[in-house]
């Protein structure tokens, strides 16, 4: 190999590097709010709190989901690009993830915590969408395909 094509395939590999773990933490924060939002209204409707009743609650529950979502998913996106990882390998990847935060979410459940349960079954589909994307999003192509569009300056 040439030194350019070595350098061309350092840059990508950097550029995945980067772009793999902000794909993760994006689709992890949106995924992580939408779940601990819809968690929240749950347990509200069922159990009203003393402290954060009503929309407080609702805010509080989707910023907690934003955050811890962003930071499994940055994690998860981050172990994709180490790993140079493709689509198959994304989403077995991401669902080992998940499974290991399934696993110690039911460890840490207490007898009468459902909404722990329900987080922890919800975990292993999330991670292993973030990691097939994650990988997906970010891997090169095989081989350059050729554009349709005429070449103007050859």
């Amino acid at each position: 190999m040439t030194e350019g094509a070595d350098v061309r395939n350092f840059a990508i590999k950097m550029l995945r590097l980067i772009t793999a773990p902000l794909v993760g933490l994006l689709l992890g924060a949106l995924e992580g709010g939408i779940v601990f939002t819809i968690l929240t209204i749950i347990d509200i409707r069922r159990h009203p709190p003393i402290i954060f009743g009503g929309d407080a609650g609702i805010y509080l529950g989707a910023i907690a989901g934003i955050i811890l979502g962003s930071v499994c998913g940055a994690a998860i996106g981050l172990v994709v690009a180490l790993l140079n990882a493709g689509g198959r390998r994304g989403l077995l990847l991401g669902s080992a993830m998940g499974l290991v935060i399934m696993i110690y979410l039911f460890v840490t459940a207490g007898p009468r915590d459902e909404m722990m349960r329900t987080l922890a079954l919800i975990v292993v589909p999330a991670g292993a969408s973030i990691g097939f994307v994650s990988a997906v999003l970010t891997a090169g192509r095989k081989h350059p395909q050729p554009s349709p569009e005429p070449r103007i300056f050859s």
